[in-house]
């Protein structure tokens, strides 16, 4: 069934995709079976940190990004604190 409702909001989802997409990118991503932590450095000069945890054969993380907040840069971390991998936006 089809009406202005659904219309509507085809369109707001149009609109904000591109938006929402980045979002997704910034929030997740695929951590190698070394690493136990990932720091994520924040555009406000905070410091978030996740654990991967395992989703079918990859370990995902994901952290909470505040509306203007950007992630600049992460270090992952190995169970004994080694940096294993890191990287800036």
């Amino acid at each position: 069934m089809s009406g202005p409702a659904d219309e509507e909001f085809g369109e707001f989802m149009r609109g904000r995709w591109p938006a929402m997409v980045r979002l997704a990118y910034a929030l997740t991503g695929d951590l190698g079976h070394g690493v136990a932590s990932v720091a994520v450095r924040l555009s406000d000069g905070k410091t978030v940190t996740a654990t991967p945890v395992p989703v079918g054969n990859e370990r995902l993380f994901a952290f909470p990004v505040s509306l203007g907040i950007s992630p600049t840069g992460w270090t992952a971390y190995s169970s004994s604190g080694a940096v294993v991998q890191q990287a800036r936006f």
